[in-house]
């Protein structure tokens, strides 16, 4: 529980706060026959920030193109009937009917790619329940409509296989891509990477790469020369 332990702290000591706690995931972790226990396959990555103003491209962030769909008249059909079926009252069920009209339209049109509608006393409150917008619509005209653009939803996780190192004398070498989601999610072109333990020098060649600039540190001169090597 050590990086927790870490987090905990840093956020208590210092004046910083955590953004994301992003895991990566490891496709091929190293294989253990336990009888009465799980094998570790995951490693956390924090994100600080000192300010709201902190650098964040989102986009650049293991971004996939949507898969394009073909929409017909029948999308969003099925909420006719639950409407009809519901205990809303007439005015309540021709705004319902109208807004789903309305979101089946925009969807053919392209507008949003989809979208989720909730009815008072069909569907469950959004969110647990928690007072907020969704639920407000909800109690106060009967339904709400979720739309969404389109846009892959960012998890804050990474999948990747552990990097192979049987080339490099480092006992702990993090996949380069891994290091490559982070720098382009929180760093711009041509910014300046630290890092304070740079081992045999993946970060900083994650931001030769990516075109940032970078400054590692190591105790170790054996690694520093590993690193430099590897940034030939």
């Amino acid at each position: 529980m050590i990086p927790y332990r870490f987090a905990i702290r840093a956020t208590d000591e210092n004046d910083v706060f955590l953004v994301n706690d992003i895991t990566w995931v490891k496709s091929n972790p190293t294989p253990r026959q336990y009888s009465r226990r799980l094998v570790s396959s995951t490693e956390p990555f924090f994100h600080f920030a000192k300010t709201n103003d902190y650098y964040y491209d989102r986009d650049a962030f293991l971004y996939e193109k949507p898969k394009e769909k073909t929409v017909t008249n029948k999308k969003g059909s099925a909420y006719f009937d639950k409407i009809y079926s519901s205990d809303l009252s007439s005015p309540e069920r021709l705004e319902a009917k109208k807004a789903l009209h309305r979101a089946i339209q925009e969807t053919i049109d392209g507008k949003i790619s989809d979208f989720r509608m909730k009815i008072r006393g069909v569907h469950k409150l959004a969110f647990g329940g928690q007072q907020g917008g969704r639920n407000n619509e909800i109690k106060n005209n009967g339904f709400t409509i979720i739309k969404m653009t389109g846009k892959k939803m960012k998890r804050d996780i990474i999948e990747s296989p552990v990097a192979s190192s049987k080339d490099i004398d480092h006992p702990a070498i993090f996949p380069l891509q891994v290091i490559k989601e982070l720098v382009s999610l929180l760093s711009p072109k041509d910014g300046i990477i630290l890092d304070p333990f740079c081992g045999s020098g993946t970060t900083c060649l994650a931001a030769k790469e990516l075109g940032r600039r970078y400054i590692g540190i190591d105790l170790s001169e054996k690694y520093c020369k590993i690193s430099r090597e590897r940034l030939k």
